[in-house]
């Protein structure tokens, strides 16, 4: 039998002996995606809370409900039949269902609630002075915090922290 003549493979060059290469340090300018910051990223836009989102929700926890009940019984009581085991895993995950409904709807709450204050904390350090100054403050006893005015003027200049 006539063995085939393999086929010769093409000279690749080492990488030490390639000339024309750019240093491993240099990399291609790209425009920088997001805010600017490595790692990270803009936040998804939380939703307020409603019942109509929770809803939607439900018929799929259910699903998932049945088919875990389904798959793994909580009793190891022998069942009969498929339909008897099918009936169960059903109840069983309607009261799950019942329980998830209101659950849902309060994770969404607080979630929503603790997007809120992230976002008045984000806005209030950026509404803040740069330099630790403080707007309205006195400077060489100039102005109305100078204690030159009445009790109402300084008491309108005092920043509140």
């Amino acid at each position: 039998m006539a063995r085939r003549k393999s086929r010769k493979r093409p000279y690749i060059q080492p990488p030490h002996e390639v000339e024309n290469r750019r240093p491993r340090d240099e990399r291609p300018d790209r425009p920088h995606r997001g805010s600017g910051q490595p790692g990270r990223r803009d936040p998804r836009a939380v939703e307020p809370p409603s019942w109509r989102r929770v809803l939607k929700r439900t018929p799929i926890a259910f699903i998932l409900f049945v088919g875990l009940v389904y798959i793994f019984p909580p009793s190891a009581a022998e069942i009969e039949s498929n339909r008897d085991r099918l009936g169960i895993a059903a109840f069983q995950a309607t009261v799950m269902s019942l329980i998830f409904i209101p659950m849902s709807y309060v994770m969404d709450r607080l979630i929503y609630r603790s997007y809120v204050r992230r976002q008045q904390r984000t806005a209030a350090a950026a509404s803040a002075p740069a330099d630790g100054d403080i707007e309205g403050e006195a400077v060489d006893g100039e102005g109305p915090a100078s204690g030159s005015g009445s009790d109402d003027d300084d008491a309108a200049c005092t920043p509140i922290r």
